[in-house]
């Protein structure tokens, strides 16, 4: 009877600890300055949520954090000059080297042509990949820290191909653009794997710069997203075992895409839906996943989005079509009030998101009077395209015209 009580007892304990390490905090932080005024709109179908929460087939579950490298020799400036090989870091295991190969003369200025190596502990070498450089000289040495990798360590490490072996990462400060380089060691040679520009020279007010990278990515946790600012434009790399190195992974430009936002963010629930925003983004929010509608930098918003700084959005809606599509109406007020009506649609297993493309002076929108608003009174699919009725109503919602709008639904590609 003793082992049969000890027995009951053990099992007890066990799944009270296994209870409480499930038991999880989900507050979230609110925006200093959050979009107002979100309307409710009650006919969402639960099938619609349902099935966006299940289509997510990327997961960033198992992603191998990035160690730094230790015991590292990063001089912070080199002499270069050329044909003639310099040091840029040293390892216990390997060096990294740069050669310079050639002037290339320029319109505006020139660059020099030069080879990266990898030199083992046993001096073997292998060469990684071509570069280009501003300057020779004496110059302050070209691996740098980046924030987006990691901002106190010049070469990280992990096995971002999810083949069990070891990657190396640093970022080159190179002529046209900061790069990330990844290479491995495979049948005993170091071999690039990843060369990929992010930081590029652009912009009324600052720098393209990537703002985020995920690795281990997608489904065999190979891919990686890169997503830069202020245009709000994403690569999404897939590794090539053919190749074995990662390429460009070609994708409808329509996908509803999932981010992985680290800022602060008011979340409202409208109908059965969840909106993540603050005055620069607007989400989907489902469960812990977050799918971009709309960011300060897009078409909608472009024009505005330096030199207002936020989005200027006061009033969110949205209405279903059927048990698998909605759309999503933005409210903006800048110099003038406009709408934007968001289509979330899913076909072949994938969800979608186009807009009406309206335009007043070359912007984006469905422009009214400051005070009237649009109200969708139905919308339908019909041959390829979603057909939206809406009332153009004034501040006491009687209606001062009724107008339609269409969206394309078919061409998926561009």
């Amino acid at each position: 009877m003793k082992y049969f009580f000890y027995l009951i007892l053990i099992s007890f304990i066990l799944f009270i600890g296994c209870s409480k390490k499930h038991i999880q905090n989900n507050e979230m932080n609110q925006s200093s300055e959050p979009i107002n005024n979100f309307s409710e709109t009650e006919n969402l179908s639960d099938e619609a949520t349902k099935e966006i929460e299940s289509a997510d087939e990327s997961s960033v579950s198992e992603i191998v954090p990035l160690q730094a490298v230790e015991n590292i020799e990063l001089p912070e400036t080199i002499e270069l000059f050329m044909e003639k090989e310099t040091e840029l870091l040293k390892t216990d295991n390997f060096t990294i080297s740069i050669l310079v190969k050639e002037l290339k003369p320029g319109k505006d200025s020139d660059s020099y042509g030069c080879e990266l190596y990898v030199i083992d502990s046993q001096v073997d070498k292998s060469f990684l990949d071509n570069c280009e450089i501003d300057h020779i000289g004496q110059i302050d040495n070209p691996i740098v820290c980046y924030n987006v990798l990691d901002r106190e360590n010049p070469l990280v490490c992990a096995d971002i191909n999810n083949n069990k072996i070891t990657d190396y990462l640093f970022i080159l400060n190179g002529s046209n653009s900061d790069v990330l380089i990844g290479f491995e060691k495979k049948n005993e040679k170091y071999v690039l794997i990843l060369n990929h520009p992010v930081q590029t020279d652009g912009g009324p007010e600052c720098d393209i710069v990537a703002e985020n990278i995920i690795f281990n990515y997608g489904k065999k946790f190979d891919e990686i997203i890169i997503d830069t600012m202020p245009y709000n434009g994403r690569s999404h790399l897939s590794f090539d075992k053919d190749s074995y190195r990662y390429t460009q992974k070609t994708e409808s430009p329509y996908t509803l895409q999932q981010y992985f936002p680290d800022e602060s963010l008011e979340v409202k629930q409208i109908g059965i839906h969840e909106i993540a925003s603050n005055d620069q983004r607007i989400y989907l929010k489902n469960q812990d996943n977050y799918y971009k509608i709309c960011f300060l930098g897009d078409p909608e918003t472009f024009g505005y989005a330096f030199s207002e700084g936020k989005l200027g959005v006061y009033d969110i809606n949205i209405q279903d079509v059927d048990d698998s599509s909605f759309i999503v109406q933005l409210s903006f007020l800048q110099d003038e009030k406009k709408d934007q009506f968001f289509y979330i649609f899913k076909n072949n297993d994938q969800w979608y998101i186009k807009r009406t493309l309206e335009q007043y002076n070359n912007i984006a929108g469905i422009y009214h009077e400051y005070d009237e608003s649009l109200e969708i009174k139905s919308a339908k699919n019909e041959n390829g395209n979603l057909l939206i009725n809406y009332d153009v109503v004034d501040r006491n919602h009687n209606v001062i015209e009724s107008k339609s709008t269409v969206i394309e639904v078919d061409n998926l590609d561009y």
